[in-house]
């Protein structure tokens, strides 16, 4: 199983795949995940960050299939945040199983 950094670093190279609107909510995605899981937020900014993600995660879900792995990469930064590493590593198994399937 790869860690949270390397489906950032699988999903910034795939941004081309995406439509102008979702590719914005799939970089924002990407650096609040970024941002989430760095620890060096206070509470403040944390609360934040989990707000933002979650709401990018939603709507990313909702969008074409190419965007799913970017609300995956979302939810796993989550779940890595509230130390659920299970929920972690489900979550990053359907970002890259939803690579594969559109190959890349």
């Amino acid at each position: 199983m790869q860690n949270l950094h390397d489906l950032s670093a699988a999903l910034e190279n795939a941004l081309g795949i995406l439509e102008e609107e979702e590719r914005e909510q799939a970089e924002s995605c990407l650096r609040w995940s970024r941002r989430l899981t760095a620890d060096s937020l206070d509470q403040q900014e944390q609360r934040h960050a989990r707000i933002e993600l979650a709401r990018l995660s939603e709507l990313l879900g909702r969008r074409r299939t190419q965007a799913m792995p970017y609300a995956a990469l979302g939810r796993a930064a989550l779940a890595e945040h509230h130390g659920d590493t299970r929920s972690r590593d489900e979550f990053l198994r359907r970002a890259y199983d939803q690579l594969l399937l559109l190959g890349l």
